[in-house]
């Protein structure tokens, strides 16, 4: 029967093979990883209750581990006021430098940075970028990095496509 399936069928089947070993929806440290749907597109967020970083002036850095070969669909970040108590807090334009990278040896035994994202001096309350294919990479350890103003929050939401490995 597999034999009379089209190509974008068999695309389709391979890619829902490729997620049936991983939970529906682990949470791996801070970072929960939802499903969407029978797909092998994840979006993943901060799993605590309120989905933000607490800011603290000074660079913060978070690590995300994911378990699997990816790739990079979009990144968000939206970056709001602590709001005294208020829910959902403003949004703030205060000035915010947000820096997204692995290190990585391959090269370099003293190690080397693969930065996805870096961006310096943005005062917009919602950054966003979108990538796609070209923005494969084997599982590993991203460096998530911050910078605002102390208490402001910043709400990070990723969308990663889980890679079929070889052989399943």
């Amino acid at each position: 029967m597999s034999d009379r399936l089209g190509p974008e069928t068999k695309a389709v089947i391979d890619a829902i093979r490729a997620t049936e070993d991983m939970p529906e929806n682990p949470q791996l440290g801070l970072w929960r990883f939802e499903r969407i749907g029978r797909t092998d597109i994840y979006r993943v967020y901060i799993a605590n209750p309120l989905r933000y970083i607490i800011m603290t002036g000074a660079d913060l850095t978070t690590q995300l581990a994911i378990p699997f070969p990816h790739r990079w669909l979009r990144i968000h970040f939206y970056h709001t006021t602590n709001g005294g108590g208020v829910m959902p807090p403003p949004l703030s334009n205060a000035y915010l430098r947000i820096t997204l990278r692995r290190e990585v040896a391959t090269f370099d035994p003293n190690f080397v940075s693969d930065e996805l994202f870096c961006e310096f001096n943005i005062n917009h309350h919602i950054i966003q970028e979108q990538f796609g294919e070209g923005w494969e990479y084997e599982a590993g350890v991203w460096n998530l990095i911050l910078n605002t103003t102390a208490t402001e929050f910043v709400w990070p939401l990723f969308y990663i496509q889980k890679l079929k490995t070889v052989g399943k």
